[in-house]
């Protein structure tokens, strides 16, 4: 077995499991009511969350990716493994603009959120938490389906 087999199977595995979405949204909606706490935002917190983002997009994006990759033979799973991959790399351009934006303004000084201005942030980050899940929950399927494809394939050769 391969070193990149090794690797990245288990994380794979681990990537599209239930219990890890869960554990995705509920760390998302604690980390949102514990920078809640004090109504001020700071740059370290922002940081945080811009990076976690970052990592989750970019991984998300890898993933797909090398699912595509991987399909051989079937056009439409591919392309449409192709378009998720395209659609995740626009949200992650647009966590970078976001998040870029952000520090810039939180690396001057800390701003003091309104009640509703913090809603609409923390609206903001569990609806992209949510797109990443999403999209991997539909991978999911989108593998499944593939697999199957694969092996009517087998099935016709013999």
């Amino acid at each position: 077995m391969s070193v990149k087999k090794a690797v990245c199977t288990p994380l794979c595995k681990a990537m599209v499991d239930t219990r890890t979405l869960i554990a995705i949204l509920v760390l998302a909606v604690l980390w949102r009511i514990v920078m809640s706490i004090d109504q001020k935002v700071a740059l370290w917190e922002s940081i945080c969350s811009g990076i976690f983002l970052f990592v989750l997009g970019w991984a998300l994006f890898l993933y797909i990716y090398c699912w595509s990759a991987r399909l051989k033979g079937w056009l439409e799973l591919n392309k449409i493994y192709l378009w998720i991959s395209i659609c995740t790399i626009a949200v992650n351009f647009y966590v970078i603009v976001y998040y870029a934006e952000r520090w810039y303004r939180l690396a001057v000084e800390p701003e003091y959120v309104l009640l509703l201005d913090y809603a609409f942030r923390s609206v903001r980050f569990i609806a992209l938490i949510l797109f990443y899940c999403a999209v991997v929950w539909m991978s999911r399927w989108l593998k499944k389906v593939g697999a199957d494809y694969e092996l009517l394939f087998k099935k016709a050769e013999v």
